[in-house]
């Protein structure tokens, strides 16, 4: 057991720890609000963050963000990717937007954007999203393969396997994304665009940012 002399050295530092310590300040403030979506047990359903990206993706939202947070995540993920594609990060910065659809769930597809340009051409968006589950029974290929089928249209047809813990698609035609990406646009984006962001929608996408450092990032300030 401990002396008296040093229990009480101990709770003086401790003492001195809770009243004096500034980083230990700095972590209350970070991780000791108030975060709506928490309260609302959103942290790990898929299908609420499949309708939190839907808003914030489409450039037509009442978030105030525009294309760019859209535009911004495409260009990360273009870029920071090993596969090949014709696709790059300057082909995006250069698009010249016409509309774009934003589909939830479509043929059980969790997220699918058709992107029109002002020159006529059409690219398709389709994004796996998995938070607490894995894939299975060949779903990305049987997903690929609806796509194709349905836009035989299009000029463009992207896939991307976006997931919390980096997992590997089991086709070779998906792209891989992160929520750490997510996180990084969408705060680049908002930082950008604050003076076109409503007081509501800054508190909606605060608290998703708030949400992803803390749930979903390894290597977050928190």
């Amino acid at each position: 057991m401990l002396d008296e002399s040093t229990a009480v050295n101990d709770f003086d530092a401790l003492n001195e720890l809770v009243v004096n310590c500034p980083d230990l300040l700095e972590i209350e403030s970070l991780i000791g609000g108030f975060n709506l979506f928490s309260v609302l047990g959103f942290e790990y359903g898929e299908i609420r963050h499949s309708n939190a990206l839907a808003w914030l993706f489409d450039p037509k939202g009442s978030h105030g963000l525009g294309s760019s947070f859209l535009q911004r995540w495409l260009m990360t993920v273009f870029h920071e990717t090993d596969a090949d594609s014709e696709i790059t990060p300057v082909d995006i910065d250069c698009w010249d937007l016409l509309d774009v659809e934003i589909h939830r769930e479509w043929k059980h597809i969790d997220l699918l954007f058709v992107i029109e340009f002002t020159n006529r051409s059409k690219w398709i968006v389709s994004i796996e999203n998995k938070v607490g589950t894995k894939q299975h029974g060949n779903q990305l290929r049987r997903y690929r393969e609806m796509v194709e089928q349905s836009f035989p249209e299009a000029d463009k047809k992207i896939y991307i396997f976006l997931t919390k813990d980096e997992e590997d698609p089991d086709d070779d035609s998906y792209i891989c994304a992160t929520y750490g990406q997510v996180h990084d646009c969408l705060k680049a984006s908002r930082d950008s665009n604050l003076h076109l962001i409503g007081q509501e929608p800054r508190v909606l996408i605060d608290n998703y940012l708030r949400l992803l450092e803390e749930k979903f990032m390894n290597e977050s300030e928190i």
